[in-house]
Order: C-alpha cells, then sequence, then structure tokens
C-alpha cells in the first residue's frame, strides 16, 4: 500500500487550480486518451454560450445590429434559451448546507466527495443547462452583426469582456463546431468550468498516493470547507497575476488580486493549518518579471513569520513550464513530509 500525502489546492475563481489538477492527469495521469475526451464537449459548449451570450449584450450596449431581423430573433431566443452562466447568482440561491458537485471526466483522476465533507446535496442543486445545438450556434455565428461585435472586442466593458476560454474557443470555433470534432489537449486545459463544491483527486506518483483535494473558489464558500482539511501536508495557492485589473464576479467593487492576498492570509493564518507548509503558485500569459516579483513579495508579507512559502510562477496552460512546475512541487512536498517525519 502506497504513502499517502493530502495536498489541498485553494485559489479565487479562474486562478488556474482546476487547470493544475489538469496537468496532473496530463503528466501523472492518463493522459486524456482520445476516447475519453467526449465528454469535455459539454463543458466546451458551456464556454461558447457564455462567450456568445456576451457577444449579444455588448451587441446591444454598441449598438451593432444584426443582419436582419430573423437573425435578431433568433439572438433573442438564444439569450432566452441559453442564458449565461453566472456562478454568484447559483450560489445565492442555494441553502447554507447545498455544495453542489461536478465531475472533471472520468479517468485516472475521476473526482469523488470526500466522506469527512460530503454535504447536503439537493438534486436541484446541480447544474444543469439547457446547451444549444451545433446548427444554433453555427446560425448566430455567421450573423455580420456577431462577427462586427467580435471584431470589436476590445471595446467591451471590463465587467463584461471575453474570458480567456471563450476567446480561445472562438478562435477556433470552426474547429470546434466541426460534425466529427473531438477535443484536443489544449482545448481541455482552456476549458474554463467552476469548481463548486469539494472535489478529491487520486494520483500515484512514484509508489507514493497524492490525495489533491479542490475546493470551490468563490469568496462565499470558503467557510464551508477549511475547516475539514487539519492534516494536509501542504496547501497549494493558486493566484492568477491578471487579477490586478479584474474584479471579482460576484462583487464587481473587489479586484482580484487583492482578494486572493486576503484569502490567502486567512487560509496562512487558519488554525486548522497551523502545521500546514505553502506553495504559492502564480499563473500569467506573459513576462512581466518586475510586476510578478512585486506580486510575490505581497504574498509574502501576507503568511505568517514562522511559516515557509514555496513560490512558483508559471502559466497554468503551457504543458513544459507545467511539468517542471508539477515536479518542483511535488519534490516539495515529499521534502516537507520528510522534514515533519525528522521531527517526531
Amino acid at each position: 500500500m502506497p504513502e499517502e500525502e493530502d495536498v489541498l489546492s485553494v485559489g479565487g475563481a479562474s486562478s488556474g487550480k482546476s487547470t493544475f489538477i489538469k496537468q496532473l492527469r496530463l503528466h501523472y495521469g492518463d493522459g486524456f486518451p482520445a476516447q475519453a475526451r467526449q465528454v469535455f464537449i459539454p463543458h466546451i459548449v458551456d464556454n461558447v454560450t457564455d462567450a456568445f451570450n456576451i457577444l449579444l449584450e455588448q451587441m446591444a450596449r454598441l449598438g451593432i445590429p444584426f443582419s436582419d431581423t430573423q437573425a435578431e430573433k433568433q439572438g433573442d431566443e438564444f439569450r432566452e434559451n441559453h442564458p449565461r452562466l453566472i456562478v454568484h447568482a447559483l450560489l445565492q440561491s442555494m441553502s447554507p448546507d447545498d455544495s453542489p458537485t461536478e465531475e472533471l471526466g472520468k479517468g485516472a483522476c475521476a473526482p469523488v466527495m470526500l466522506n469527512a465533507a460530503k454535504p447536503k446535496l439537493s438534486p436541484s442543486m446541480e447544474i444543469i443547462r439547457n446547451r444549444p445545438s451545433i446548427a444554433e450556434l453555427r446560425q448566430l455565428w455567421a450573423d455580420r452583426g456577431v462577427q462586427q461585435c467580435y471584431a470589436r472586442r476590445a471595446e467591451f466593458s471590463q465587467d463584461l469582456c471575453l474570458s480567456q476560454a471563450g476567446q480561445y474557443f472562438l478562435q477556433h470555433i470552426d474547429r470546434v463546431l466541426a460534425s466529427k470534432y473531438s477535443p484536443t489537449i489544449m482545448d481541455i486545459l482552456y476549458i474554463r468550468k467552476p469548481t463548486l463544491g469539494v472535489q478529491e483527486h487520486i494520483f500515484n506518483i512514484d509508489n507514493l498516493l497524492y490525495r489533491v483535494i479542490d475546493v470551490a473558489g468563490q469568496k462565499s464558500q470558503r467557510k464551508k470547507w477549511i475547516h475539514f482539511f487539519e492534516s494536509v501536508t501542504a496547501v497549494v495557492f493558486f493566484a492568477s497575476l491578471a487579477g490586478y485589473n479584474e474584479n471579482l464576479e460576484e462583487e464587481k467593487t473587489t479586484n482580484s488580486l487583492r482578494d486572493s492576498l486576503q484569502t490567502f492570509r486567512e487560509v496562512a493564518f487558519n488554525q486548522f493549518l497551523e502545521r500546514t507548509e505553502f506553495i504559492l503558485s502564480s499563473t500569467r500569459d506573459s513576462s512581466a518579471e518586475s510586476c510578478a516579483q512585486y506580486i510575490k513579495e505581497q504574498f509574502q508579507r501576507h503568511k505568517p513569520a514562522n511559516k515557509r512559502v514555496y513560490t512558483h510562477i508559471t502559466c497554468a496552460i503551457d504543458t513544459k513550464m507545467m511539468k517542471k512546475a508539477l515536479s518542483d512541487v511535488l519534490r516539495i512536498i515529499v521534502d516537507i513530509n520528510m522534514q515533519k517525519i525528522g521531527t517526531f
């Protein structure tokens, strides 16, 4: 029976923590075999659906007309039948005991609910969406007004802009809407799918069992899970460097990076994680070393004086960069455990 290490994956919404787990599956799990990738298509359709809703809302804001009245009718029906998923609105509709869970995908790290943290879940709290057909998406994308709006995406308001996933899938829309489409590894990494509740992923690496616990990043969900994880070996905390000019979806007046710093401090000083070491992973899309260093220093200032924080700056969707980061993280976890063993 291999030894087991418990690792808690923490971070705000869209910080890259779920992508980190996908990278673990890619490099240390089943690697997403071709026959198992079809399960991700509904999540990609969800991302495309949300992107189309943003385009339609921005068309109204920018005063861009549809090509004809029939296309305008299709746009209205699309927004009514397939509305954009607003996570914080879904969370507000739940009772305090509700905590939905969703599957990441079948395979080596298919998630299951933690026995100790299993919440009371009503079937009505599961996310069930009325997804559009491929034909609907093709018709909408063919409209000249929609195309014009997409071309003007740089003018979108900050509170309603396309996500990185939305932009990616619209750039690859012809391939995504093809009749025999099969998601690529990059498609899977780009999927934006919020974690709601608590999920557990198991990896057997070098005869060591890693139990990676992924928790909801939304601000309203944090107090529900923290006390379950007193015995974890390490916390891997994720912060998006792009959050410096972004606000939370659930609190439009709260800066995402400031919220990450506050969450990091709350977790770092939490009594249940007093003896737990931290690994800080900052995800980015471009090279801005001085800014990254400044943000890294801000996180270091928000930790207890006696607690060591190991820092990595990486790009969550870069497979080569993440392979090295994952190797470093796993080595650090083993070292942390060896140090703890040596203290007894």
